[in-house]
């Protein structure tokens, strides 16, 4: 299944529209994706990025814009012509066919050679070879995904499609099969793309992800530069928990309500109204009074969550700020508790309004 590298990009989309009668749902919508790369399309329900999958499987049409595979215009190609490997939330198997049947499926209708031979290596490659005689209603949730996978994988395509695959699976089978599918593609060198509204799962598995909102994509790079530095509020909270805070600009610092100084980055250039971010375990807890820069508050709750506790603190200003902190550093806290919140300055980001 080894690749042959091109100097055009695996898949582009270029200026994607899609409407609905007169609903616009995907909009503009251009991208680029490299051979071999995982892109994760990320966003709420409603955001566009299911349907911007189905484009690219050729199972909606565009109503305006192109899409590329390797610089071949696919846009007016059908499903069958596409040479994609497509994974459903559903697994879509046929109920009466054997798991080897069902792998075999998508080799017999393009008559392909050594059916029954690549069909096992597909099995093999998702650790199932000694279930190839069971039906899916024998198997379990994970192991249907891995057959679903198979299937979409024997064919050899070009692009691996992936729609939420895992979300129909509980937390601890999701978190086992997110390892096994991510090292199988790196291994394979399969360029994927997988639609997905679980951040973790985002975070994890990309290359890259497009944080989409409303038929748009708000942001696209790798996971560390979405979670260090998201572009706006919309990002910021979408990718992981973080504190928004807004102010006003004053001397390189940011009045938080009308109150409270807050020290800008070095190099910042905002200016009379800004938006800030600083995630919850960049935010310290202390007690003392002599740490420059802190802002009082008084804890209202805490949420132990196993390697870390979430300390919820208001502000005088009944302004709440999140800290995720230790077991360690927490130990001696409790509910009601006067504390100052602190965090390195060059920690926050300043977003977009």
């Amino acid at each position: 299944m080894e690749r042959t590298l091109t100097s055009e990009a695996a898949l582009s989309l270029k200026s994607l529209v899609k409407m609905f009668d007169t609903t616009m749902v995907v909009r503009e919508l251009s991208l680029d994706v490299e051979e071999g790369e995982l892109l994760a399309l990320l966003g709420p329900s409603g955001c566009g990025k299911s349907t911007t999958l189905r484009m690219i499987a050729g199972l909606e049409r565009p109503s305006f814009g192109r899409i590329l595979s390797r610089g071949r215009d696919i846009t007016d190609l059908p499903p069958h012509q596409r040479d994609f490997g497509l994974v459903f939330q559903n697994y879509a198997l046929f109920p009466h066919l054997t798991v080897l049947e069902n792998v075999a499926y998508g080799l017999r209708r393009r008559r392909m050679d050594n059916i029954l031979e690549r069909a096992r290596n597909a099995l093999d490659l998702v650790q199932l070879s000694a279930f190839e005689g069971r039906f899916p209603n024998q198997l379990s949730g994970g192991q249907q995904q891995r057959v679903a996978l198979a299937r979409a994988v024997v064919v050899e395509p070009s692009a691996l499609l992936l729609d939420e695959p895992l979300s129909n699976l509980d937390v601890r089978l999701r978190t086992e099969l997110r390892a096994e599918l991510n090292e199988l593609r790196r291994r394979m060198g399969w360029t994927s793309i997988f639609v997905t509204h679980d951040q973790l799962e985002a975070l994890s598995m990309a290359d890259r992800i497009a944080v989409m909102n409303n038929g748009v994509v708000e942001q696209i790079g790798t996971p560390t530069e979405l979670f260090e530095r998201p572009r706006n509020s919309f990002v910021a909270t979408f990718v992981g928990d973080t504190n928004i805070l807004r102010g006003k600009v004053v001397d390189q610092h940011m009045l938080l309500d009308d109150a409270v100084a807050i020290r800008l980055p070095v190099g910042a250039s905002a200016s009379g109204d800004a938006v800030l971010s600083v995630r919850p375990d960049k935010v310290s807890i202390a007690v003392s009074a002599d740490i420059v820069g802190g802002i009082r508050g008084h804890i209202i709750n805490m949420l132990y969550s196993g390697s870390y506790t979430r300390l919820v603190v208001e502000l005088p200003t009944k302004r709440r700020i999140l800290a995720d902190v230790s077991l360690i550093g927490t130990s001696s806290l409790g509910v009601g508790d006067a504390v100052i919140v602190h965090w390195n300055h060059s920690d926050a980001v300043i977003l977009e309004s």
